[in-house]
């Protein structure tokens, strides 16, 4: 059956990076598969740790195949979760093209934003997708290394997005404004307890503003009082 023969595809993997535009092909196929757009991702996601094998996803067009099973399969949270995954390590690994892309050309951050609102209290739903956020709204690859804290992750992308409010609000009278404030009087505290780290990343102001337009900071603020407390 097809999860069969997208789990007979484990060995080629890691024998050639050709087997990823097959795993493709197999998603773009099966779109209405639930299992096997969550393997799928899962594989992708795995892959993408790799700079060279990023470049293949792009090349093969993963990322309209990614963002297009997360928009078909919401309540899968797994799926969500290896798909935001993939989305972060994308992100981290590819230049500036690759991110304006899943933001702006394919409506990445309504996907991730998604991913949070429809599963608040699924753990690994909320640090994907926080590291998707906090790679697409910062200039360095070094903010979010595997093995940082979830707490850290959430520090940084808070003081990433407040980075962006404070320049914003210097610019003009932000439609934004009333959201920052809410992030400074709630989430500040909750980093505190947290005892996170908090590294000071180059805020991309483009790509930290689009999260905000989009809604983004609520979610965050709601993750952080979930999985903190």
């Amino acid at each position: 059956d097809l999860s069969n023969e997208m789990r007979d595809l484990d060995h080629s993997v890691e024998e050639a990076d050709n087997e990823i535009s097959d795993i493709l092909d197999i998603m773009k196929t099966q779109t209405d598969n639930a299992n096997l757009q969550e393997d799928g991702c899962l594989r992708l996601k795995v892959l993408s740790r790799s700079l060279g094998r990023c470049n293949i996803i792009i090349t093969y067009d993963g990322l309209k195949v990614i963002l297009s099973s997360m928009k078909t399969h919401p309540k899968n949270p797994s799926l969500q979760a290896n798909a935001c995954g993939t989305l972060a390590n994308l992100s981290f690994n590819s230049d500036a093209c690759t991110r304006r892309a899943i933001l702006f050309n394919l409506e990445g951050a309504e996907r991730i934003i998604d991913a949070m609102k429809d599963h608040l209290f699924a753990l690994p739903v909320q640090i994907t997708a926080c590291n998707a956020i906090g790679n697409l709204t910062t200039d360095t690859g070094n903010v979010f290394p595997s093995n940082n804290s979830y707490t850290s992750r959430l520090g940084s992308i808070t003081d990433s997005i407040s980075l962006c409010g404070t320049e914003l609000g210097s610019r003009c009278n932000s439609e934004f404004s009333s959201q920052f404030s809410c992030l400074d009087d709630d989430a500040s505290a909750l980093t505190s307890k947290s005892n996170a780290t908090v590294t000071s990343p180059s805020c991309l102001l483009k790509e930290a503003s689009e999260f905000a337009r989009k809604g983004a900071i609520p979610y965050i603020i709601r993750a952080m009082e979930v999985h903190l407390n």
